[in-house]
């Protein structure tokens, strides 16, 4: 894969942000928030460990590998949107290294409050020789984003309606908001479409341009290979039910498709909470509870545990690899 310059291509940038006080003080109360919830549910550490010993080790690494289908399904769409974005044809990087810049900006999520991998990978992209420009990358960006909200919320409709009657509340909750964010994408993809030139028109002109070119990125990166864009979306989102799918059955576990499918995607919404690195403590515990009218506290803090290994911790586990990976290359160790 390539090697970009970016931000956090020079020695320790990275470090510096993990070991930023901000970001150990909120690992710290993360930490302290799986603690309680550990106690909350009478489960320890250690039972959790035993149980995650015993399951079946085929279909954990069958959940990983699925899992990380997602991010080359990701890497390629956005791939397809920057070539939508531009003003003429012309080379971009390869769908490898788009594929490899979303899990890096994976990564960073996982380390950074606000999602800052977003912005992360569009300047990563930028910095190649034949990337494009910074802000109409930041503007595909934020067009994959309503494109994610839109089929999130697609999908979390149906699924919802059908475990409605077990778990009324959170479910009402939880598609409301899905509902509420994918029409307000739609909201802003069309406010931006009428009236975004007018605001632009009015912005300082130190910064006019660069806006200009992000909404001009945003917009064009809607305008075609939409079947392709819409099918990747889809796979995307089927990785991350495939992937708590075969968790659960890993560790034994007989829960309904339509609850899996709600959880995994409901567990996207409560770890974009920027409380927390990652969501780290709030995810654990608002998945956790929309388990629990099909399944023990014991049993759902063992499923989530699990789950969230692989969601979260081998995100950062591999993601410290690549960069360390990456600086040898760039210092020409490797």
């Amino acid at each position: 894969m390539s090697q970009p310059d970016n931000i956090n291509s020079r020695p320790g940038a990275l470090r510096r942000r993990i070991l930023h006080p901000a970001t150990l003080i909120s690992f710290a109360v993360a930490i302290l928030l799986l603690v309680a919830l550990a106690r909350g549910v009478d489960v320890s550490f250690a039972d959790m460990a035993r149980a995650i010993a015993d399951a079946n080790p085929l279909l954990i690494a069958a959940a990983l590998v699925t899992y990380y289908v997602n991010f080359p399904l990701r890497g390629i769409r956005w791939r397809l949107m920057a070539l939508n974005a531009q003003d003429e044809p012309r080379p971009l990087p390869s769908a490898a290294a788009f594929s490899e810049t979303v899990f890096l900006g994976w990564f960073v999520n996982a380390i950074s409050w606000f999602r800052m991998g977003d912005p992360y990978r569009a300047y990563v992209i930028s910095r190649q020789p034949d990337g494009e420009s910074y802000p109409r990358l930041l503007g595909t960006v934020l067009a994959e984003r309503v494109v994610d909200a839109v089929t999130f919320a697609g999908i979390l409709l149906p699924v919802g309606a059908l475990i409605w009657a077990d778990a009324g509340g959170a479910t009402t909750a939880v598609i409301g908001l899905a509902v509420a964010l994918g029409g307000g994408g739609i909201f802003l993809v069309t406010w931006m479409a009428l009236f975004g030139d007018r605001l632009t028109g009015r912005l300082p002109i130190a910064i006019r341009e660069w806006v200009e070119r992000l909404r001009i990125g945003a917009l064009l990166s809607l305008n075609g290979r939409r079947w392709r864009i819409s099918l990747l979306s889809i796979g995307a989102w089927a990785a991350e039910v495939g992937r708590l799918l075969l968790v659960s059955w890993a560790l034994g576990f007989d829960i309904p498709f339509p609850v899996i499918a709600f959880v995994a995607l409901a567990h996207n919404l409560i770890t974009a909470i920027p409380a927390t690195p990652g969501g780290l403590g709030i995810a654990e515990a608002g998945m956790i509870g929309l388990l629990l009218p099909w399944m023990p506290p014991e049993e759902a803090a063992i499923l989530t545990a699990l789950d969230r290994a692989i969601s979260w911790l081998s995100v950062i586990a591999l993601g410290a690899l690549l960069i360390a990976w990456r600086e040898g290359v760039r210092r020409g160790k490797y």
